[in-house]
């Protein structure tokens, strides 16, 4: 773990919200002695540039009712996937790892704000996985979209062929969105 004297300022989108001054613990990685650390006192570890974390510090991450900046991740696996999809509060992902379908549909059961700043592409695939998450993405950074991923179209109703995959590879079970984004009752 390295420290340094934080000197960034708050996010524009409350992701990153550390007292300026504040000595920081920055691990490279976030372990559960790491994570509960981060959960009991903010203040003292910048989880942001962690480059790993484990599913346990996952599991217990997601369980904070505070935004989750994990920008260093690097990778994802469907079960850290899974226990994000959990998170009730903002979370970034804007570190410049590789998001695939199936990780993109677990994360869209995320009810909120989710920042993928870091993505280099985005294929087709995923940006229909993500076109049925009802929170806000963000993907500022992105240099281009392929055509295939625009007409993805990121805010359409999810199909029910999709619905039943996600049940098949432990999907949210969330209903299918309205045009105006609610779920029907």
């Amino acid at each position: 773990m390295t420290t340094r004297r934080n000197t960034r300022s708050n996010s524009p989108d409350g992701i990153n919200s550390l007292d300026e001054g504040a000595e920081k613990c920055m691990p490279e990685f976030v372990d559960l002695m790491t994570a509960r650390r981060y959960v009991e006192a903010p203040e003292t570890i910048d989880i942001s540039h962690a480059k790993g974390i484990s599913e346990s510090a996952l599991r217990i991450l997601a369980e904070c009712q505070r935004p989750l900046p994990l920008d260093g991740l690097e990778s994802l696996s469907d079960a850290s996937a899974r226990a994000l999809s959990r998170h009730r509060a903002p979370m970034s992902l804007s570190g410049r790892m590789e998001l695939s379908e199936r990780t993109a549909r677990i994360l869209s059961c995320h009810d909120g704000k989710i920042l993928f700043h870091g993505l280099r592409q985005l294929s087709a695939e995923t940006a229909n996985a993500l076109s049925t998450h009802h929170g806000t993405l963000a993907f500022r950074g992105l240099p281009r979209l392929s055509g295939d991923a625009a007409r993805a179209n990121l805010r359409k109703p999810r199909s029910t062929a999709l619905q039943r995959h996600q049940t098949l590879v432990g999907g949210c079970g969330k209903g299918p969105r309205t045009p105006s984004g609610d779920s029907p009752v």
